[in-house]
């Protein structure tokens, strides 16, 4: 039996079914992915084994259990874990912290069957910062480290939780190449301690070089699956998605031979020219400098004349004026009295590119109401006991759990994480002024008018301005808003 088993999933949005009958399993040990191009359906099917959205028709079995209405938090409880593309470390903790947290938020180790002592969230974090070489790093604010750091960490804390299963979003997404190797090492490291990993990343190459099996979408339909050297010969595959020269790409250029690099036979490879022992002055920069002949005469050649070999200038109308020893050399062009028949081009500065026009997005035409009244102040939480955790732990997660209802506003379920953030109240301020900073328009749009409904104002903020401009509105607004919520 695999450890998750996707069954016909149907997906509709309105009349329209993105998904349709899809399925899917990933076996323990076993690195799996899901490609296919855009608007395929891969994502919607992603996110449906993941719990962030609810089939229509379909199944989703973990471990034996149907965990097809589950929430994300259910399916985390049973082992399922899960990294956005988004980055989703705690920004204000240190990368230590960022382990303890959820170490202290685990209501129980799946290996012990208890709750971990604070010496065991204290071993379990050393022996993650060890593993994921972030030990350099331990006390710095997370928000400071580089991309590849945060992925680690991202990876680390999802570790520690002890998960049967992975769920990787891009893994591969805007990380550079070194940090793409280790991140490849990582997922194998995983499925060599016996944890299924299922991935989704438009970088073909990088996850058909680390799955087992990989499955294509299209059209909301598997149309291939199998081993990676399967896809790549497939003749469905390569006609609707890799195309024609992906496999000759493919080939590494240090086991390729000539007749794959379709440029080796009109290649001449030229010898470079070996450097000049000196260079000559030119007679337009100092026309009373010895040439390197007259520096060095061939043996064979008649002693230079009693004047020492040094030509006669000719008068120039406009000669040029020696204010030193030396002269730093002046581009024929620039001469006065000089009209230069051939223009240096690489010392003219490129003519400026046109601006392009600021992009235009607009929001949904119709906002959902807020269902029930907006409540204030801070959010409750239950009492204290031997199963809760610290109130710093509490806030922080309740905080990534509003992030994550913010990601939600650039996709189809975009009225679950309206609701869910106007149910916060004013506690949803500091979110959705962060999310205002966000590259996605949609999701800047949403935030003010949430922001707007939330306050009850009329507030001020153009969400397709510059960078610059748009900062400086969100520091009038946090200056504004920020006082009021702490009130």
């Amino acid at each position: 039996m695999a450890l998750l088993e996707v069954r016909g999933l149907v997906k509709r949005f309105g009349s329209r079914t993105v998904v349709n009958g899809v399925s899917f399993d990933v076996n323990a040990g076993e690195v799996v992915g899901l490609l296919g191009p855009n608007g395929a359906g891969k994502t919607t099917s992603f996110r449906m084994a993941t719990g962030q959205l609810t089939p229509n028709e379909g199944q989703v079995l973990f471990a034996d259990k149907d965990v097809t209405t589950l929430p994300m938090f259910r399916r985390a409880r049973l082992g399922m874990g899960y990294l956005s593309q988004e980055q989703s470390v705690f920004k204000k903790l240190s990368v230590e912290q960022n382990l303890l947290a959820i170490l202290e938020a685990l209501p129980r180790s799946r290996s012990l069957g208890r709750r971990l002592t604070r010496t065991e969230r204290w071993d379990r974090t050393d022996q993650a910062l060890t593993r994921f070489n972030l030990q350099h790093v331990r006390k710095n604010n997370s928000a400071r480290c580089s991309g590849g750091e945060k992925r680690r960490l991202e990876i680390a804390r999802c570790l520690v939780c002890e998960p049967l299963l992975i769920l990787l979003d891009e893994p591969f997404a805007a990380v550079d190449p070194l940090t793409t190797e280790d991140i490849r090492h990582n997922i194998r490291d995983l499925a060599t301690q016996g944890i299924g990993v299922l991935l989704t990343d438009h970088n073909v190459r990088e996850v058909l070089k680390i799955t087992d099996r990989s499955y294509l979408i299209k059209d909301g339909k598997v149309i291939a699956y199998g081993t990676p050297d399967h896809i790549k010969s497939d003749p469905v595959a390569i006609r609707e998605y890799l195309g024609n020269t992906f496999a000759d790409d493919y080939v590494p250029l240090r086991q390729a031979t000539p007749s794959q690099i379709p440029w080796a036979e009109t290649t001449r490879i030229v010898p470079p020219a070996p450097p000049p022992e000196s260079l000559s002055p030119s007679p337009i920069l100092d026309p009373y400098l010895p040439t390197n002949a007259e520096k060095n005469p061939p043996d064979d050649d008649p002693p230079p004349p009693p004047n020492g070999g040094r030509p006669v200038p000719k008068p120039s109308p406009n000669p040029i004026p020696r204010s030193g020893p030396t002269l730093n050399p002046i581009p024929a062009n620039l001469l006065p009295g000089k009209s230069p028949s051939v223009t240096v081009q690489d010392e003219m500065p490129p003519p400026p590119a046109a601006p392009k026009p600021p992009e235009t997005v607009l929001g949904p035409p119709l906002l959902p109401p807020i269902r029930g009244p907006v409540p204030s102040g801070p959010a409750p939480f239950g009492p204290s006991g031997p199963g809760s955790f610290s109130q710093p732990a509490r806030q922080m997660l309740e905080y990534e759990k509003m992030r994550r209802m913010v990601d939600l506003l650039n996709t189809d379920g975009w009225q679950n994480g309206w609701h869910e953030l106007a149910l916060k109240g004013l506690d949803a301020v500091p979110v959705l002024l962060e999310a205002l900073e966000r590259r996605q328009p949609n999701i800047r749009h949403l935030a003010f008018r949430l922001l707007e409904q939330i306050t009850g104002e009329s507030l001020s903020f153009q969400a397709d301005e510059a960078d610059d401009v748009r900062l400086r509105q969100i520091a009038y607004l946090r200056a504004k808003l920020e006082p009021r919520r702490a009130a």
